[in-house]
């Protein structure tokens, strides 16, 4: 299965706490059970757009502020590609 997961935040986010932990170890245990995971986050300083932490694929955008339109976006163009989208 292809899970999307949208959250502004994500484990890197120096600004993450402990919604990023717990969506990190859950993403983490679906990546175990063979399900193939991206995350869409926002960009921060020095963050990569792109990156793969413990087989999650981080596909980061915009800023806190504007994350949210780029991941909706996003979505529409690319929904067809995932079973499940968790926001």
């Amino acid at each position: 299965m292809k899970i999307l997961i949208l959250n502004w935040r994500d484990i890197a986010n120096p600004s993450g706490g402990g919604a990023e932990q717990l969506t990190h170890e859950m993403a983490k245990r679906w990546v175990d059970n063979g399900h193939q995971v991206y995350q869409y986050s926002s960009l921060f300083p020095n963050a990569r757009k792109e990156e793969v932490i413990n087989g999650i694929h981080f596909m980061r955008r915009g800023r806190w502020w504007s994350v949210h339109v780029f991941a909706f976006f996003y979505y529409l163009q690319n929904k067809k590609k995932f079973d499940i989208v968790i926001d």
